[in-house]
């Protein structure tokens, strides 16, 4: 054997042992000097704060939410971020431990870049199975409407395209009647997001940053309630993790747009979601434990387990108790209006004991 086909021979066994150790190769492709090495996790993440300091604060800008894409294309991630620190399925074993309750068959993975959303993976089999029951389409009607928002609150801005510290905060909004969607829209707040002033939010990052014109906030939590003619979902989240790149609306003021959140839904805030869950015309059918519907949606979703409520602790030795969540929007400019009663809760509920809000992933179906 020459030397060239000795060298060949070592990379193939080097390859062959790297696949069965899990972590796969870039390319075996011609097997000679020019072979590449393994590929690693290149995970997306936001990119880190700028260096420039003191560049202003004094801009103060509103959007409000007007389109969202909640990934339920298909089977594969394509908005949010690596929040977990493992590409899994691709080159990483599992953040965490999967629990008896997830179907193997129908357990979610990342795409190559890292991406965690475990939700977009249920949304997307969900609506296979109730044709488009949980669709983006349905909620973004409702949002033309008026009938839901999520209103984001920019301030102590400079202006440039980087600036090391801005303040962001939520707002909820019970909607509001034909909105214009040309900027000039006023949202009533909803007295749940604030502590009895607009200027006292509950979701707030003092620390939020722009770095080459993105907007970057880590948020401890985020709700929005998509309402629709034929959709009422609560989808709420924890460690949540805001970019946007912000673009000049004219006229001195800003707007953002292609917009990521990504974070995590916990079990408790699940079923809390299904609990108020509304679709179909009318926005009349719900889902009670017990019924065939209910099983396999609950199934879809307990199934789509992939991260760690806590933080840290990332290294597939505890198990996995949340699910990622990843989704895509686009906002308008907008004003905060006054302080106002959420919108009332969906109508109709399940006979008691039979309650979504009552069940965990870990209760038998």
């Amino acid at each position: 054997m020459n030397r060239k086909e000795t060298s060949r021979t070592r990379m193939l066994c080097s390859c062959v042992a790297i696949a069965i150790a899990g972590i796969g190769c870039a390319t075996i492709a011609g097997l000679d000097e020019d072979f590449q090495h393994a590929p690693v996790c290149d995970p997306l993440v936001p990119p880190t704060a700028s260096n420039v300091t003191g560049a202003g604060d004094d801009i103060e800008f509103v959007t409000a939410i007007r389109t969202i894409d909640l990934d339920e294309e298909d089977d594969t991630p394509r908005f949010g971020y690596d929040i977990d620190g493992k590409c899994t399925c691709t080159l990483d074993g599992p953040s965490c431990k999967r629990p008896a309750y997830v179907d193997v068959k129908k357990e979610t993975c990342d795409d190559v870049r890292g991406i965690d959303n475990g939700a977009g993976v249920a949304f997307a089999r969900i609506n296979a199975l109730a044709a488009g029951a949980i669709s983006s389409v349905l909620i973004n009607q409702g949002a033309a409407q008026g009938l839901w928002s999520l209103l984001i609150r920019v301030s102590k801005y400079s202006g440039t395209p980087n600036d090391d510290r801005v303040t962001v905060a939520l707002h909820e909004t019970p909607g509001m009647i034909a909105p214009a969607w040309n900027g000039t829209d006023v949202w009533p707040v909803s007295n749940a997001s604030v502590d009895g002033s607009i200027d006292k939010p509950i979701i707030v990052d003092d620390e939020a940053y722009v770095r080459d014109g993105l907007l970057v906030a880590r948020l401890p939590g985020m709700r929005m309630r998509f309402r629709g003619e034929q959709v009422d979902l609560v989808i709420s989240a924890i460690s949540v993790t805001l970019t946007a790149r912000i673009v000049d609306a004219g006229g001195g003021t800003f707007r953002l747009t292609e917009g990521t959140m990504a974070g995590k839904w916990t079990h408790a805030a699940l079923f809390d979601a299904l609990d108020g869950f509304r679709y179909g015309l009318g926005g009349t059918n719900k889902l009670c434990r017990g019924e065939i519907v209910y099983i396999q949606v609950k199934n879809m979703f307990c199934s789509a387990t992939d991260v760690r409520e806590a933080e840290g602790q990332n290294d597939g030795t505890e198990f996995c108790d949340a699910i990622s969540l990843g989704l895509r929007f686009d906002t308008e400019r907008a004003a905060l209006g006054a302080i106002a009663d959420p919108a009332p809760p969906p109508d109709g509920s399940c006979d008691p004991g039979s309650e979504p809000g009552s069940d965990s992933c870990e209760s038998p179906l």
